[in-house]
């Protein structure tokens, strides 16, 4: 699949999406898990933003966020 995959899309077929779409729905499922802690507070947040690092061709990382992605490919 990954050849026929690259010809068609000009991309390489990894499981990236597939593991960000099934943490964004298990999320949006279990939100208790979308929380953050300041201090002795827990705060739940309502949006589910991903955020997953990618390397630069000069080897730099950044951290693209992808907002409401729970709301993505539906």
């Amino acid at each position: 699949m990954k050849g026929e995959f690259m010809k068609r899309e000009g991309e390489n077929l990894t499981f990236t999406p597939i593991f960000m779409e099934a943490v964004a729905k298990a999320l949006r499922d279990f939100p208790m898990m979308n929380i953050s802690l300041q201090g002795d507070t827990i705060i739940k947040k309502k949006n589910i933003n991903l955020g997953m690092a990618a390397a630069l061709p000069s080897g730099n990382l950044i951290v693209p966020v992808i907002k409401n992605a729970d709301q993505l490919n539906r």
